[in-house]
């Protein structure tokens, strides 16, 4: 039977789209990536977005995205894939000296080689690109992408500042303890913190870590190439017991909730708050909208070699070292588009969620004034930095050293402080051998 025209047309047109799409199953490459953006969280709707888009030029890819909101139950998911040699093409882990073993044993990949594509890597903000470089400890490589990036700052109310007469910004730590005796003398609680909730503490003690010895000399703790009782580092203790002493905070302090805290500080009871640029949905919400500002943290006289030693909360991207073909070249190609210039702006104006960039575009008239204010400075940075326990191995240290600091703002010296910093360490050390 003679093959009709019509059919010999049909057959050819499939036998095209055949050829040109590669359509079959056998060609798909899957992705597989774990997070904790899940549910409502404000990211898992850019992260949708990011994979519809990257979808629509990568018609042979598949995005398995296995995220989970639950800390515990994201925690166990990833500890079993990365037990059973199986770990996700691209996954989120808030650490960073905790990621040395994983990288010792070929789970993660060092992504170094991709910052050669300076089209790509070229608008990171500076020192970011190198936050997960492990050499420090032993380890040669770098094992993480920068996404999103959180600046702490001092946020204050210019109103209660001009209450009591404070006509100009505090840049120095000198001039932050005239501010505070001013503030003292108008009735106003300088600063606000909830020293209950122990992070409070840990992140003012943050800020004026690196303002003092820097983030490398932290990182250098973390390698054991220095340590929390070295004579360098007791004027950070020292700073902490002064603003206590000179009444920065509140009275009973201590005893005071994070809630407390922004309590005080929307009810215009205090001047000021030490918080990270998420403190910015507090301020969007509340009945101070578009009145607060933020000032960087104050420099330290005689340390003004640290003034771009400045806390930046890393949020990145760790990706598998035990893919290979076209995972590995997929995976790359997405992680350079969910982390360049274009996606970054969109997360920033449609979302307002930080990057990590510094060429964002800021001229979309959707975007929040104070939200821009706060890259323009985030893009200054020079050396940031993250938990000072995101440096060390010892996961406990986090936990107890910011009991330790909750003691010392109330009557524990700075010496027997920075001994039980060193001695957690100490038993970790003695406890790995």
């Amino acid at each position: 039977m003679k093959t009709s025209r019509y059919l010999k047309i049909a057959i050819i047109s499939m036998l095209t789209i055949f050829f040109v799409s590669g359509a079959t199953a056998a060609d798909k490459v899957t992705i597989r990536v774990l997070t904790r953006w899940a549910g409502s969280d404000p990211q898992a709707a850019f992260f949708a977005t990011v994979k519809e888009d990257f979808l629509k030029t990568h018609p042979n890819v598949i995005i398995q995205d296995d995220s989970v909101a639950d800390e515990a139950a994201f925690n166990n998911k990833l500890k079993i894939d990365i037990a059973t040699g199986a770990p996700p093409s691209i996954f989120w882990f808030p650490a960073i000296a905790g990621l040395v073993d994983w990288a010792k044993a070929g789970v993660l990949m060092d992504v170094t080689p991709m910052f050669a594509d300076k089209t790509w890597s070229a608008g990171f903000i500076p020192g970011t690109t190198d936050l997960w470089n492990l050499e420090g400890y032993g380890v040669k490589g770098r094992y993480g992408v920068p996404f999103q990036m959180s600046p702490e700052v001092l946020w204050y109310n210019p109103a209660l500042f001009a209450k009591a007469g404070i006509t100009k910004v505090p840049a120095t730590m000198d001039e932050l303890y005239v501010a505070i005796d001013k503030l003292k003398a108008a009735k106003i609680v300088p600063w606000a913190l909830g020293g209950k909730d122990t992070w409070r503490g840990g992140h003012a003690f943050t800020n004026i870590l690196y303002r003092t010895i820097g983030v490398n000399y932290v990182k250098d703790i973390g390698a054991r190439k220095a340590k929390w009782t070295d004579p360098a580092v007791k004027p950070v203790f020292e700073m902490m017991k002064t603003l206590v002493a000179k009444g920065a905070f509140e009275k009973g302090f201590i005893g005071m909730s994070y809630d407390d805290e922004k309590a005080s500080f929307f009810g215009e009871q205090s001047a000021m708050t030490c918080n990270g640029s998420w403190f910015m949905g507090d301020i969007a919400t509340s009945k101070l909208a578009g009145k607060i500002k933020f000032m960087p943290f104050p420099t330290i006289k005689g340390k003004e070699n640290f003034a771009g030693d400045s806390v930046l909360f890393a949020g990145g991207f760790q990706m598998s070292g035990k893919m290979t073909g076209a995972e590995k070249e997929a995976s790359i190609e997405f992680m350079k588009f969910i982390t360049g210039k274009e996606m970054t702006t969109r997360m920033l104006v449609d979302y307002s969620l930080l990057g990590s960039r510094t060429d964002v575009d800021l001229t979309s008239t959707k975007l929040n004034p104070l939200l821009k204010e706060v890259v323009q400075y985030m893009n200054t940075l020079k050396n940031p930095g993250g938990d000072y326990s995101d440096y060390d191995q010892n996961i406990a240290l986090l936990e107890k050293s910011r009991a330790s600091i909750q003691g010392l703002m109330l009557n524990v010296t700075s010496e027997k402080t920075a001994q039980k910093f060193q001695e957690e360490i100490d038993s970790f050390e003695k406890n790995k051998k």
